[in-house]
C-alpha cells in the first residue's frame, strides 16, 4: 500500500512538471485542461474514480487563494486527499473553502485592529 502510494505521488509530479508547459512552478487552470486531454492524466484520474468536471472542481478547491494558479504541493495534496474515492471531494472542497474563509477573516481582523489604533 506504502509503495502504490509513493508511485502515485511520483506519477502525479510528473504529470504536474509536464503539465506546468511554461516551467513557472505555478499550474494554471489553463495548463489543467490542457493536461487533461491527455490519455494518461485521464487514466489516472479515472483510475482514482474522478470524472473530468470532478477534477476541475478539485482544482479549484485546490487554489485556496483564488490566484488561478496551484503549487506542485497543493496539488499532490489536494489529489491525494482522493485516492481513496471521489466521495471525499465535497470534503476537501470544504476544506479548502474554510481555509479561504480563515484568511479572509484574518484580514478583517487587522483592519479593525488598525483602524482602532
Amino acid at each position: 500500500k506504502q509503495h502504490e502510494m509513493q508511485q502515485q505521488m511520483k506519477e502525479l509530479r510528473e504529470m504536474f512538471l509536464a503539465g506546468n508547459s511554461d516551467g513557472s512552478g505555478e499550474m494554471t487552470i489553463q495548463e489543467f485542461k490542457q493536461m487533461m486531454t491527455r490519455d494518461e492524466v485521464r487514466v489516472f484520474f479515472l483510475k482514482c474514480d474522478m470524472q473530468m468536471h470532478e477534477a476541475m472542481a478539485l482544482f479549484r478547491a485546490i487554489d485556496a487563494d483564488e490566484s488561478g494558479s496551484c503549487d506542485v504541493d497543493e496539488f499532490l495534496f489536494g489529489v491525494m486527499r482522493l485516492r481513496s474515492g471521489v466521495k471525499a471531494l465535497d470534503m476537501v472542497t470544504l476544506m479548502f473553502d474554510v481555509h479561504k474563509l480563515g484568511t479572509m477573516l484574518e484580514d478583517v481582523l487587522g483592519c479593525v485592529h488598525n483602524i482602532s489604533r
